[in-house]
């Protein structure tokens, strides 16, 4: 019988039927066969004795009132929906999940005190293309069994789709507490995929993340104005091979909107989530100040390409409407072999490995150009954009330093910019775009002193067509 998702989600693995001895460092958990995943996986644990293949067996699991597992028909070769990755990440005594696989070649990473939010991929072919997306998945995993003392947990696992096949090995370096301040060391995983292509995808997406945007502060709404934010992430980071930090919000777009930043080997990009406190989100169920950030860092030469970035529109928070990944130039030809590394790493305001800069960005707004109740306002074309900067090096500028606005703005004119000095020490750039009707702006802006440059704030800016604006980005 199908499941549905609330019955589904009454199947518990059972805590009793561990997989391994509970004394090791890590605990595996699987999910029930039948679920929203169409694929089952097969899983197979490999210990010092040698691999066996995991048969299904309902006494694993804990059906609740509703399910009846006879009704199901599953037998020992029904296979899994999953799989989940467990170790004492919080604390001592208790068992968190920080690593799970479930659906396609989807898989989810958090640290400490983080709940699960922006997904990974471990591979996206044909995304914002003409050609359907293609879905390969994850079919078999190879679960190493751990020893007393290990810090590592290995998974391979085999993708496989039409288009073509993958040979990956992850290696789990789970977050937790350390020290006497219960300072929070993040979760890692190194990934290491081996592609074997079928026959040639136009595209491929290398290190995936997929998250949602509903709302944020950016794009003021009246749709839910219970919570003032609804994501699971809010922007997109982007570090180049030069070093420069580029901070790109996330929208909920009214149409599909594809956006490329065009680089060479770079450093690393993700999704970020720096917003930290509840009074940002008010959502004691999503927990939307808990959800991680995701830091891609590639492992050796990735060539030219760039960080293409798809907004979905979506007017639910239960779909993910927004994927990034690294886009290489090259074609994937049918009959080629591409290997592909990088670490993925949690984060939660800024990525630990980002060097320093001058400033890091705070916030941005945009708004209409003139001031509520004129009697001849300007067109809804002319946009107000402020972007406030916060970091010690500003803080520590002497008074009266100069501070330059570097600005570009791909269609429009800029006027009136300026470099402000908040109370908190920090800078706020504002000027205002007027901007083409129905024609995008693509706006990069940095600030520069004498003693280094803040990150570069980026953003297409939609300009309205029309006479009316019903909205700003």
């Amino acid at each position: 019988d199908t499941l549905s998702y609330d019955a589904y989600r009454e199947i518990q693995f059972r805590d009793d039927k561990p997989l391994w001895r509970t004394d090791l460092p890590f605990a595996l958990q699987l999910d029930h066969h039948g679920g929203p995943t169409a694929t089952p996986i097969e899983v197979v644990l490999v210990s010092p004795t040698g691999p066996q293949l995991l048969r299904f067996d309902s006494l694993r699991f804990a059906y609740g009132r509703t399910v009846d597992p006879v009704r199901l028909n599953l037998d020992a070769s029904s296979g899994f929906g999953g799989l989940r990755i467990l170790t004492r990440m919080n604390r001592p005594d208790q068992l968190d999940e920080v690593l799970s696989f479930r659906g396609a070649s989807y898989f989810r990473l958090i640290g400490p005190d983080h709940v699960y939010g922006s997904s990974a991929r471990g591979i996206a072919l044909n995304t914002a293309q003409v050609e359907p997306e293609e879905f390969p998945d994850f079919v078999k995993f190879w679960v190493q069994q751990p020893e007393p003392g290990d810090s590592v947990l290995v998974v391979h696992a085999l993708l496989d789709g039409p288009s073509l096949a993958g040979a990956y090995r992850f290696e789990l370096t789970a977050g937790g507490r350390v020290g006497m301040e219960g300072e929070r060391r993040p979760s890692v995983l190194l990934v290491q995929a081996r592609l074997f292509a079928r026959r040639t995808v136009p595209r491929i997406g290398v290190a995936p993340l997929t998250s949602m945007y509903l709302h944020g502060a950016l794009r003021a709404t009246g749709r839910d104005v219970m919570r003032p934010r609804v994501h699971d992430a809010e922007m997109l980071l982007m570090e180049t091979h030069a070093g420069e930090m580029v901070v790109r919000p996330l929208s909920n777009p009214g149409q599909v909107q594809v956006t490329s930043l065009r680089d060479r080997d770079p450093r690393g990009f993700g999704l970020a989530q720096p917003e930290r406190g509840f009074d940002e989100y008010l959502d004691l169920e999503a927990e939307y100040h808990r959800r991680p950030g995701l830091w891609v860092e590639p492992v050796g030469v990735w060539g030219d390409g760039g960080v293409l970035l798809a907004e979905l529109p979506t007017e639910s928070e239960f779909a993910d409407n927004i994927v990034t990944f690294w886009a290489p130039d090259d074609t994937l030809e049918a009959g080629a072999r591409r290997d592909f590394a990088w670490r993925l790493r949690t984060f939660d305001v800024r990525p630990e490995t980002v060097g320093p800069v001058l400033g890091v960005v705070l916030r941005a707004r945009v708004g209409q150009a003139g001031l509520p109740g004129e009697s001849q306002p300007p067109p809804p074309q002319h946009r107000r954009v402020f972007v406030d900067f916060v970091g010690a090096g500003l803080t520590a500028l002497p008074e009266g330093a100069a501070v330059e606005p570097v600005l570009y703005a791909s269609t429009g004119t800029v006027r009136d910019l300026r470099v402000e000095v908040l109370p908190n020490g920090g800078r706020r750039a504002t000027w205002i775009i007027e901007g083409e009707a129905g024609i995008p702006s693509d706006m990069r802006l940095h600030l520069r002193a004498q003693n280094g440059s803040t990150e570069t704030w980026s953003y297409l800016l939609d300009i309205p067509a029309g006479a009316t604006n019903n909205g700003t980005p």
